[in-house]
């Protein structure tokens, strides 16, 4: 199994696979796609991002930073593993798969049209 992230708090543990990634980086998020394993895969599942905080902040590539942790660097690494998950398999009867899985925010409503939360909807 292989975890990404910033901080490898199992480093105890024989079985996990860690590779370093600020995941709020569009560019570690690709590049974390482009280097995962994941032709021998059954299941990717990729777990919770982070809690939403409670003030905006964006990343270095001005992205709100909660949309790019826990939304947009999923889709970016579902982008490129998804043409070679799975394919080295030696029974391909199934189709490997992808879970996404995620926690709710701060009780806050999300708003359609501000998906990068930029304006202030709590006044």
């Amino acid at each position: 199994m292989t975890a990404v992230g910033r901080t490898f708090r199992d480093s105890a543990s024989t079985s996990l696979e860690f590779v370093s990634a600020d995941r709020s980086s569009m560019r570690a998020a690709v590049r974390v796609g482009r280097e995962l394993p994941v032709e021998e895969c059954d299941v990717l599942p990729l777990t919770t991002g982070v809690f939403a905080g409670k003030v905006r902040k964006e990343t270095s590539e001005g992205i709100e930073g909660d949309m790019a942790i826990s939304f947009l660097s999923r889709l970016a690494i579902i982008r490129e593993v998804a043409r070679k998950i799975g394919s080295a398999r030696p029974d391909r009867s199934s189709q490997a798969r992808v879970f996404v899985m995620g926690l709710p925010g701060w009780g806050e409503l999300g708003t359609v049209s501000d998906l990068n939360s930029e304006r202030d909807t709590r006044s």
